[in-house]
């Protein structure tokens, strides 16, 4: 061991010359070859949503976890910040993988598409913001009950759309309240907001303003000017129904004089007696129709009367879009404080970190260093030996 040493002391300049490049060429190989050819990146996170549990977002959207890693948000994370934009998102679609384990979705990426590890740990994180951004920025129509309203031109039809809108905004706030709790929302909570729909409901009753235009023959213009017309269609429905009756009636009376110890035939005339009762539905709505409509043609309408009524269904509607308005932020708002991103875990596998990577060259840059001078220590002495003889 001594005479190796000795050997190797004889050339110590270049044992270190040789030590220190072969150090920094072993660490250069180490992080910028190896590194790059073997390291995988993973992530570890998790959603939370109303909706996600049956793969939607909370307005019904489908929610695909696949799309996570489609081009185009690959794209979209890319342009999220500037220090993205050299990622090769065509080659990187190739290399990245995801699935759901449990409760968490795992995404890989093989290979190196950034400059460090810290942009990778940023890119994907921007990637895995994007579902979490599209669901904290869902849009939504809470007012389709409105426009059709405005679209209407028969006063009844408008009562049933306020009615439906009224009933939407009132069902909603007890869903939120029940799966969510009172949530705090802007000026006050769900609970609040509901409380101050229903006052305004129980006094403004749609009911009695539906009695107060079936009893005062109140219509728009456009439905006057068209209720000879639909006089007309409704006795020609109402025969057609007569009719459609009285067979079903004949039938019936048949299967019971043919079959009268039948202890079936109570289940064979089900779909006879269904029948007849939509006829006698339908044929009660007619009547009160034809009712209106004569009343109206009688001299019961008053057009002046009706303007006025119109504009008061107008100020109704007014007042429901603005609650609808409310509504509609409440709903946001309730979502994004429930609407979470979670990553758990950040990863780079296979890859020799700095510190290693200093070891392992120092190392080997030893190693080498003493090999070589080994060896050029021995042919020096060597040559030596020759010369003397």
């Amino acid at each position: 061991m001594a005479e190796i040493w000795r050997l190797i002391m004889k050339k110590k300049i270049a044992v270190s010359l040789i030590f220190g490049i072969a150090t920094i060429l072993i660490f250069v190989i180490i992080n910028f070859g190896y590194n790059n050819m073997v390291v995988n990146y993973e992530a570890k996170f998790n959603y939370r949503w109303y909706g996600i549990e049956n793969n939607t977002y909370a307005n019904g959207q489908i929610f695909n976890y696949y799309d996570i890693i489609n081009k185009d948000n690959l794209s979209k994370a890319k342009s999220t910040a500037a220090e993205f934009k050299d990622v090769n998102v065509d080659e990187l679609g190739k290399n990245i993988h995801i699935e759901i384990n449990e409760n968490h979705y795992i995404l890989t990426i093989e290979g190196n598409f950034f400059a460090n590890d810290n942009q990778a740990r940023r890119y994907i994180t921007a990637l895995i913001n994007i579902p979490y951004e599209n669901a904290i920025n869902l849009k939504f129509d809470f007012t389709v009950n409105l426009e059709g309203y405005q679209s209407s031109e028969k006063i009844n039809i408008k009562l049933n759309y306020l009615e439906a809108q009224e009933q939407l905004l009132l069902r909603g706030y007890q869903g939120m309240i029940a799966y969510f709790g009172n949530v705090n929302v802007a000026e006050g909570n769900l609970q609040k907001y509901y409380e101050e729909l229903q006052v305004f409901s129980n006094s403004q009753q749609l009911n009695q303003l539906r009695y107060l235009a079936y009893k005062n023959s109140y219509l728009s213009k456009e439905e006057f000017l068209k209720i000879q017309n639909e006089l007309e269609a409704l006795e020609t429905e109402k025969n057609i129904l007569m009719k459609r009756k009285n067979l079903l009636l004949e039938s019936i009376k048949e299967i019971y004089e043919s079959s009268p110890n039948n202890p079936y035939i109570d289940t064979a005339l089900t779909t006879y007696v269904e029948s007849l009762h939509e006829i006698d539905l339908r044929l009660t709505d007619i009547d009160e129709d034809v009712n209106l409509i004569n009343e109206a043609l009688g001299g019961g309408y008053q057009e002046e009367d009706s303007e006025a009524f119109l504009e008061e269904l107008d100020e109704y509607a007014k007042t429901l879009k603005d609650y609808s308005e409310k509504y509609d932020e409440s709903v946001k708002e309730v979502l994004r404080q429930n609407t979470f991103a979670n990553v758990i875990s950040f990863k780079v596998l296979n890859k020799i970190n700095k510190s290693m990577s200093v070891i392992i060259s120092l190392v080997l840059g030893v190693l080498t260093s003493f090999v070589v001078g080994f060896i050029l220590g021995y042919q020096e002495e060597k040559k030596q030996k020759e010369l003397e003889f």
